[in-house]
């Protein structure tokens, strides 16, 4: 026989030997919330002093080990006041290993010659950001490429822009 027992109605039962309690959500002391989450369950959040536990407030003190504590009260912010700091991408200073920077570079044809299904989820996980990074620095350096180029095109054309115009002074002097 469970110890306690959550109804459609929103009303629970607790079966202690001693006999049967009822109660509903209506009965709850002000500030308590009944709060229905698919992932931790029912649990009751108290807005007050912003903690929240899976037996209801009204009830005695009857263990549940049948579910783990729910998570600590987060309050929603519509706002932050400080800027939320993002941690530093661990996979700039790992080391990358040489057969990966190879694979990264070697034609889609090779790919069967690795055996995926030998690594473990956690090293996939590892490798697939290290390849990632490994392509941004490889976009990174194709656009570097591009934008020297650009500069140079600009230089070239800004220069030749000059020489027609000094040689039109010169020449328009002597016309």
């Amino acid at each position: 026989m469970p110890l306690a027992d959550f109804t459609a109605a929103e009303t629970i039962t607790l079966t202690p030997p001693t006999g049967a309690i009822r109660w509903s959500e209506r009965d709850c002391l002000q500030g308590w919330e009944r709060v229905e989450s698919p992932e931790f369950g029912v649990y009751y959040v108290d807005h007050i002093n912003k903690r929240a536990q899976y037996k209801h407030p009204c009830a005695p003190s009857v263990p549940r080990y049948d579910q783990p504590p729910p998570v600590t009260y987060q309050p929603q912010q519509a706002e932050r006041s400080q800027p939320i700091l993002v941690p530093a991408n661990p996979y700039h200073t790992a080391e990358i290993p040489d057969w990966l920077q190879v694979y990264a570079r070697a034609p889609v044809k090779y790919d069967h010659i690795l055996k995926w299904e030998l690594f473990q989820l956690a090293d996939l996980d590892t490798y697939q950001g290290m390849l990632k990074l490994l392509f941004m620095k490889e976009l990174e350096q194709i656009v570097k490429t591009y934008e020297a180029y650009r500069q140079a095109l600009l230089t070239e054309l800004d220069g030749r822009k000059q020489r027609k115009q000094w040689y039109a002074q010169q020449h328009g002097k002597n016309f």
